[in-house]
C-alpha cells in the first residue's frame, strides 16, 4: 500500500468518526468507487435521475457472491 492510499483509508475512517461525533445520521457521497461506499457506509441508496431505486443497508442490498457495482448495474437496468 502507498502512502496516498494510507491517507485515503485514513480520511474515509476520519469521515466516518466526525459524521457520528456530530450526529450526522445521513450523508451523501458521490464517488466513483464502488468499493469505498461499500467501505463507508451502512446504508446505501441507488440513484438515477434523481429518483432512489433501492435503499438497504450494505447487508441487505449485496447478495453473497455479487459486487455492489453489479447490483448498481441491475438496478439501474431494470429501471429503464
Amino acid at each position: 500500500m502507498d502512502e496516498l492510499s494510507t491517507l485515503r483509508s485514513i480520511g474515509r475512517i476520519r469521515m466516518k468518526e466526525v459524521c457520528w461525533k456530530l450526529r450526522i445520521r445521513t450523508a451523501i457521497v458521490s464517488t466513483p468507487t464502488f468499493e469505498r461506499c461499500r467501505v463507508m457506509s451502512d446504508r446505501i441508496a441507488i440513484m438515477n435521475r434523481g429518483k432512489i431505486l433501492k435503499l438497504a443497508s450494505v447487508k441487505e442490498l449485496i447478495p453473497k457472491g455479487k459486487t455492489l457495482e453489479q447490483v448498481f448495474i441491475e438496478t439501474i437496468e431494470t429501471h429503464q
